[in-house]
């Protein structure tokens, strides 16, 4: 998001804007100045009250908190990470369970009741580090678990899940995932100290494993100190820029 308050004041905005709003500006937060914008060339251009906002992709050298645009186009899709899919897991005999009845509204069978597997993570909160699904046809879902005793997961959960099961052991801990979070949520209190924007999440990779994405202004060697990335288990932080090298 470009958000253009005056001809010297033109903000390139990260985050979540909320969208191209039309009664008003949209929040811009955080944010860099940036010089060099035609703001006649914004995508879904607005203006109210004399400040004109819209989107757009924007390329150029980078220093001290400004950005020096060289080139100028519509804006491109953002980063997404690799999905979750397929079981990482191999199929069971007689493959992956098929669901029963069709949501009308979605076209997908409904998943399985979650009620044994919340169960079981109350009794043994630290043993699975992440609960996703697998979804690799409209009529399957799979719950795929990180567990710390994948043995035990598996003989407690076998029998509610029958083919709709992928217990896999963790590369984690727990603790490792909330000690990223505390380390990212003191920063982002800070105003975005140290580039640091927020984190994106916790979620998984295509493999099932847990992750965390921590999203920044751009990806630095101050960023990866500001997180103490170097400390922490190799593959859990995906760190997530705003602002990346041009790729042409």
């Amino acid at each position: 998001m470009v958000i253009a308050y005056s001809a010297t004041d033109v903000r390139f905005c990260g985050g979540n804007s909320g969208g191209v709003f039309r009664q008003r500006p949209p929040d811009c937060a955080p944010w860099i100045q940036v010089v060099g914008v035609d703001v006649s060339r914004l995508s879904t251009p607005w203006t109210y009250q004399g400040v004109t906002w819209g989107t757009a992709y924007l390329a150029g050298p980078f220093n001290n908190g400004t950005l020096r645009v060289t080139a100028q186009g519509p804006p491109r899709p953002p980063y997404r990470r690799p999905q979750l899919v397929h079981p990482p897991c191999p199929s069971p005999p007689g493959g992956w369970a098929i669901g029963g009845p069709v949501n009308p509204r979605s076209g997908d069978a409904d998943e399985p009741d979650p009620a044994p597997l919340d169960s079981y993570q109350k009794r043994f909160p630290s043993e699975l580090v992440s609960v996703a699904w697998a979804h690799p046809n409209r009529r399957t879902w799979v719950w795929v678990i990180t567990s710390t005793d994948p043995a035990r997961t598996t003989a407690a959960l076998a029998s509610h899940y029958p083919g709709e099961l992928c217990v896999i052991r963790s590369k984690y801990k727990l603790s490792d995932i909330q000690r990223v979070d505390a380390k990212v949520t003191a920063l982002t209190t800070n105003h975005w100290a140290d580039g640091v924007m927020g984190g994106g999440g916790e979620g998984v990779g295509a493999d099932g494993q847990a992750l965390v994405e921590v999203d920044v202004i751009a990806d630095t060697p101050q960023v990866r100190a500001a997180i103490d990335l170097a400390s922490q288990p190799a593959g859990l932080v995906v760190i997530v820029p705003w602002l990346a090298p041009a790729s042409g």
